[in-house]
C-alpha cells in the first residue's frame, strides 16, 4: 500500500520522465547498428573480449549469459531497447526526486534532471546495441547519488555519522552499486561524483568529510576494477601516456577542443554558446547574491572544476581518442550549476527583476539544450539508419559478386583479405564525419562481421598479400568499383575505398 501511495504521489514526475524518454528516443525502437554491434552479434565468445580487452568483468558475464540463450539479433536489440527505456526513465525520475527537495516543482525537477542525465553527449549510449546496459549503469550511479544525498542531507541525529547507524547500510549499497557500475562500464562512475558535487555545494556542513566520503566511494570500486584488470583478467587495452607534460597537454587541449570547436555531432560553436549563456546566469546570480559573493563563487568554481577534472581524467591517464561517451559528464555541467542556482534562489525571500532574469536565463538555457538535443539526436538516428542501408547495399553487391564467381569457377570462397586504397574514408560521401556514420567496411572489427551478418555467411579473415597491398595503395576510389574485388581460389581480396 505504501508503494502504491508513493507512486500516486509521484505520478506527475513518473509520467513526465517517461514521456521525455519516449519523445527523444522513440524513433530508435527499430533495430540499427553501430560498427561494434556487428561484432557483438556475430563474434563467438564476445564475452572474452569484454573482459580481457576492455576489463568489464560483469559486462562480459552478461554477454556470456546472453550467448547461452541463442537469441535472434532482433530479440536482443528489442530487449536492450526496452531495458534502456525503463532504466533511463527511472534514472530521470529518481534524480528529479532528489532535485525536487530543493525546487518543490515536479515538472521543473524532471526537466532539469533530464538535461543533466540526457545531456548533449548522451546520444552515443543509445547508438550501441548495449544501450540497455549503459542505461542500467547510469541508473546505478543515480541510485548511489540518491542514497548519498540522503546521508548528506543532515536529517540524521547527532550520534549518527556518515558511516554509522542507518547510513552504514546505505553506504554499503552505494559501494555495491558503484562497484557493479565500474565492472560493467568504467567511465560512467564519474556521473556519481559529478552529481554529488551539486548537492555537497547545497549542503556545505561537513564539507571536507563529504568530499572524502565521495572520493572513497569512487576510488574503492576503481581500485578493485584496476586490480582485476591488472592481475586477474590482464587487459591489453591499458595504454598510458608517455610523460606527465604530455598528459597535461592532452588534458587542456581536449577541454578546449570540446568546449570551442566542432565535436562529433555537435556543430562548431554549439557548446561554447551554451557555456556563454551559463556564464551569464552565473554572473547575474553572483551579482544578486553579492552579500554572500565569495561563498557562492567558491562553490560554483568547486562544481565546475570538479566536473571538468572528473570528465577529462581519462584523457589525462589514458592515451586514447576522446568521444562524447568518454567525456559524457562534462555536458552535465549545465545541469548541476542550474540545480545549485535555482535551489539557492528558492532559499531567498527577495523577488525582484534580477531574480526573475536569472530564472528566465536558466529556463532559456534548459529549453535551448532540450531543443538542440532533440534535433541532434534525431539527426543521429536517421543518419545511422541511412548508414546501415548503405552497409547492407555494399554487402549485397559483394555477396552477388561472390555468387557469380563461385558459379563460374566452382570454387567456394571462405576467406576474405582486406586492403586500403590511397585515401580510405570512414564515411561515405554525404554523411557527417561522426562515429554514428562510420561505414561497417571501414573498420577492422566490423568489416567481416557485417558481411557475415547481412549475407548469413561464415567467412574468416586471412593475411593480405604484400604485392596487393602496394597495388591497391597506389589507387584511389570515391565509391564502390568491381575493380576493388580480386578473387584467388577460395579467397576474396577486398580493397576498402
Amino acid at each position: 500500500m505504501d508503494f502504491i501511495k508513493a507512486v500516486k504521489n509521484s505520478r506527475v514526475g513518473i509520467i513526465c520522465s517517461y514521456l521525455l524518454v519516449l519523445i527523444y528516443f522513440g524513433i530508435d525502437r527499430t533495430i540499427e547498428y553501430a560498427t561494434d554491434s556487428y561484432a557483438a552479434l556475430m563474434m563467438d565468445d564476445n564475452w572474452k573480449v569484454k573482459i580481457y580487452d576492455n576489463g568489464r568483468v560483469l559486462q562480459g558475464a552478461l554477454y556470456y549469459l546472453i550467448e547461452q540463450l541463442h537469441l535472434s539479433s532482433g530479440i536482443k536489440y528489442q530487449i536492450s531497447y526496452l531495458s534502456a527505456f525503463i532504466f533511463l526513465g527511472f534514472s530521470i525520475f529518481l534524480l528529479s526526486r532528489v532535485i525536487n527537495r530543493y525546487f518543490e516543482n515536479d515538472i521543473l525537477s524532471v526537466v532539469t534532471a533530464f538535461v543533466t542525465i540526457v545531456n548533449p553527449f548522451f546520444v552515443e549510449f543509445f547508438l550501441f546495441i548495449e544501450k540497455g546496459m549503459f542505461c542500467f549503469v547510469i541508473l546505478l550511479n543515480v541510485y548511489a547519488l540518491y542514497l548519498t544525498e540522503r546521508i548528506f542531507r543532515g536529517d540524521r541525529d547527532d550520534s549518527e555519522g556518515l558511516l554509522t547507524g542507518r547510513n552504514a547500510g546505505r553506504s554499503v549499497l552505494v559501494l555495491i552499486s558503484l562497484l557493479i557500475s565500474v565492472l560493467m562500464y568504467q567511465t560512467l562512475i564519474a556521473l556519481y561524483v559529478v552529481l554529488c558535487l551539486a548537492f555537497i555545494a547545497l549542503n556545505t556542513k561537513e564539507f571536507i568529510k563529504k568530499n572524502i566520503y565521495v572520493a572513497c566511494m569512487y576510488l574503492i570500486p576503481m581500485m578493485i576494477a584496476f586490480l582485476l584488470a591488472k592481475f586477474v583478467f590482464p587487459v591489453e587495452r591499458l595504454s598510458q601516456r608517455g610523460s606527465l607534460s604530455e598528459s597535461f597537454s592532452a588534458f587542456f587541449r581536449s577541454i578546449k577542443s570540446v568546449s570551442t570547436e566542432k565535436f562529433s555531432y555537435l556543430g562548431g560553436g554549439s557548446f561554447s554558446t551554451w557555456l556563454m549563456i551559463l556564464a551569464v546566469i552565473i554572473v547575474l546570480f553572483l551579482v544578486y547574491e553579492r552579500r554572500d559573493f565569495i561563498r557562492h563563487f567558491l562553490l560554483i568554481t568547486y562544481e565546475t572544476i570538479g566536473c571538468i577534472v572528473m570528465s577529462f581524467a581519462i584523457v589525462f591517464l589514458n592515451d586514447s581518442e576522446i568521444s562524447p561517451r568518454v567525456v559524457y559528464t562534462y555536458a552535465s555541467l549545465f545541469g548541476i550549476i542550474i540545480i545549485y542556482v535555482i535551489a539557492e534562489l528558492k532559499k531567498g525571500e527577495r523577488q525582484d527583476r534580477l531574480n526573475y532574469a536569472i530564472k528566465v536565463f536558466s529556463f532559456a538555457l534548459i529549453g535551448i539544450i532540450c531543443i538542440s538535443e532533440y534535433t541532434i539526436f534525431h539527426k543521429c538516428f536517421i543518419e545511422r539508419y541511412r548508414c546501415n542501408q548503405a552497409d547492407l547495399y555494399l554487402c549485397n553487391i559483394i555477396g552477388e559478386k561472390i555468387k557469380e564467381y563461385e558459379t563460374a569457377t566452382g570454387n567456394t570462397v571462405d576467406t576474405l583479405c582486406y586492403y586500403s586504397d590511397m585515401a580510405r574514408t570512414w564515411q561515405d560521401t554525404g554523411f557527417e564525419k561522426t562515429e554514428s556514420s562510420t561505414r561497417a567496411q571501414a573498420t577492422g572489427w566490423s568489416r567481416t562481421y557485417s558481411l557475415n551478418y547481412y549475407l548469413g555467411t561464415d567467412y574468416t579473415e586471412g593475411e593480405p598479400k604484400s604485392e596487393l597491398t602496394d597495388y591497391f595503395g597506389s589507387l584511389n576510389w570515391d565509391t564502390y568499383s568491381d575493380e576493388q574485388l580480386i578473387f584467388d581460389g577460395n579467397t576474396l581480396h577486398i580493397c576498402i575505398y
